[in-house]
């Protein structure tokens, strides 16, 4: 592949939720292009509708120009890398290197929530760098399962 393929979470300001308005509106009454059921997590369940509305997909291009100080919540290392492989490749006008794909989120959305990440750390019978431990301590919270260390 010749394109970055690391999503970025990017939230924006829309105190009127304008744009969620224009995509909801856009969507009333119809199906889902996609329905699915996480596969080991039952409650969780995701939808996806196509806009392909040329109307709609220019008023919200339109309402998103005037954005500024959008904040990147996850995937800083990723926008670096993508600014990197850009450079890297001197690509020509259009080409697929000068885009990173991206979800945007209204700080404004009422729906949104931001969760505290975790990692997982499996298959530790001892911990392996007692000298990181003092300063993990200090900076995570710890939760011991069986042969799993949960980071928070």
């Amino acid at each position: 592949l010749e394109v970055n393929t690391g999503q970025i979470f990017t939230l924006y300001p829309d105190p009127q939720n304008q744009i969620t308005a224009l995509l909801d509106a856009s969507i009333a009454g119809r199906a889902p292009d996609m329905d699915v059921v996480e596969a080991h997590e039952a409650a969780v369940r995701q939808q996806v509708w196509v806009v392909r509305d040329p109307g709609v997909l220019w008023a919200v291009e339109q309402a998103m120009a005037a954005k500024h100080n959008l904040i990147i919540a996850d995937g800083h290392h990723r926008y670096e890398t993508a600014l990197a492989y850009r450079s890297e490749q001197h690509p020509p006008p259009g080409a697929t290197a000068h885009y990173c794909m991206a979800a945007l989120v209204s700080t404004n959305d009422p729906g949104l929530a931001i969760l505290p990440t975790h990692r997982e750390v499996f298959g530790l019978s001892v911990w392996v760098w007692p000298g990181c431990q003092p300063l993990s301590v200090a900076l995570y919270e710890f939760i011991y399962l069986s042969r799993c260390l949960i980071l928070f």
